[in-house]
């Protein structure tokens, strides 16, 4: 695979440097990192985990498509929509994924939860996070479902949410109960069910995914993983437009696809990422994101790690931002490479993804990275939205297993300590 991988890379190069903004360019940068993904799940065919994370990104792939081969927009902005603005974010993500496949080093039919769990089993941790996980489910995620307030009506989208996957990953790696095991793998699915009803959608894809990683991976054939992913990204895509209160009385409804006055286009999170993206490209090519407005992003960026929004520059919220420069309305989040070109150029995009592909490796050597597979599981946002998940909610993952180790392993050597000198 590195061979297919370098041949890609060197392919990525000869397209960046002869060729630019011509619908066929596009078609075929397009084409090609389709192939590319199809080629990585036949790879990582044993390593289900991955196969999960490839068929997500494949779908920002395909879902353009029926722009460069049809007649349909990826956004309802289609006045917005330029071939080559679409070209260039096509070129600098399928760069990213290129150099992340390239760095990644994974044993074939390993399972990552092989190497994730503690020496010693540890149940005052396992409790401790257990009964936060309770706290979230049931005094955090509150106000009206999906069935009776329309998306936006009522604020039931609390950050706070997403954090339940911390206390998630260190209670499995300090549980080796097999009854305390499973009663984690139940209350996290009656809390994926939960998140749902509040049309949480991420949020719930990232305990059902860390669920599969660490109860079913390699125990179900990839070919059913593969029809079950079809199914759930269907059936997200219907909860998607229900919570909205958009009409889906057909299957290209549900695949997204509207069509008024003549024009059509699709309206989906997938579209609606790729024309955010292209929005504050266009900020960049047309030199209002200047070299000020960008030294603040950044360093608002690592502010918001330790810092409240409302404190912080408002450069460092690609969205917030944008919106004030534009009359139409710019949607939620971002491809990962849209950010890393903003701030740091093609060298910020090489070394994110050597970031992200040396810390997934530590996932499955011998001693395990309970970091590593935190990036596996939040694949979904920092692909797709926002990449400050990595660095803010990572951070706290491995802050709060250092001191709840060391607080829990005090106590007991506290004890034996007394017990001695008696």
């Amino acid at each position: 695979m590195k061979k297919i991988n370098l041949f890609y890379l060197f392919y990525l190069v000869i397209m960046g440097l002869f060729f630019h903004g011509e619908i066929l360019h596009g078609k075929i940068l397009l084409s090609s990192i389709i192939l590319y993904l199809l080629a990585q799940i036949f790879y990582y065919r044993k390593n289900q985990i991955f196969v999960l994370l490839i068929i997500y990104s494949l779908t920002f792939f395909i879902y353009l498509i029926p722009y460069y081969f049809g007649d349909t927009y990826y956004a309802i902005q289609h006045n917005l929509i330029t071939v080559s603005n679409t070209n260039k974010l096509i070129f600098i993500q399928s760069l990213f994924t290129c150099f992340l496949f390239l760095f990644l080093k994974i044993p074939q039919n390993w399972k990552i939860k092989n190497n994730i769990k503690s020496n010693k089993e540890n149940r005052k941790i396992f409790y401790f996070c257990f009964f936060i996980m309770i706290y979230i489910c049931f005094f955090k995620l509150k106000g009206a479902t999906i069935f009776f307030s329309k998306y936006g009506d009522s604020s039931v989208n609390n950050s706070f949410l997403e954090y339940y996957l911390i206390f998630f990953i260190i209670a499995y790696r300090y549980i080796k109960n097999k009854k305390l095991e499973l009663s984690l793998c139940l209350f996290s699915l009656f809390y994926s069910f939960r998140l749902l009803l509040y049309g949480l959608r991420l949020a719930a894809l990232f305990q059902l995914i860390l669920i599969f990683v660490f109860y079913f991976e390699n125990k179900i054939k990839t070919k059913w993983i593969v029809t079950g992913s079809i199914f759930i990204f269907v059936l997200f895509s219907f909860l998607a437009f229900y919570r909205v209160g958009v009409s889906t009385n057909n299957l290209s409804q549900v695949l997204g696809v509207v069509e008024k006055d003549g024009i059509k286009w699709l309206q989906t999170t997938q579209g609606d990422v790729w024309m955010s993206s292209s929005m504050y490209l266009d900020l960049k090519l047309n030199g209002i994101f200047d070299t000020t407005a960008r030294l603040k992003s950044i360093v608002g960026f690592w502010l918001s790690m330790v810092m409240p929004s409302k404190y912080v520059f408002t450069e460092a919220y690609f969205r917030n931002y944008a919106q004030q420069f534009y009359v139409q309305k710019v949607g939620g989040g971002g491809i990962t490479a849209i950010y890393l070109y903003m701030w740091y150029g093609y060298l910020g995009i090489f070394l994110f993804a050597r970031f992200l592909s040396k810390n997934i490796n530590k996932a499955y050597q011998n001693r395990g990275s309970i970091y590593g597979v935190f990036l596996m599981v939040i694949f979904v946002r920092w692909y797709s939205y926002n990449i400050l998940i990595v660095f803010k909610m990572g951070f706290y993952l491995i802050l709060l297993d250092f001191i709840l180790k060391k607080l829990f392993s005090r106590s007991k050597i506290k004890k034996i300590g007394v017990y001695e000198n008696k």
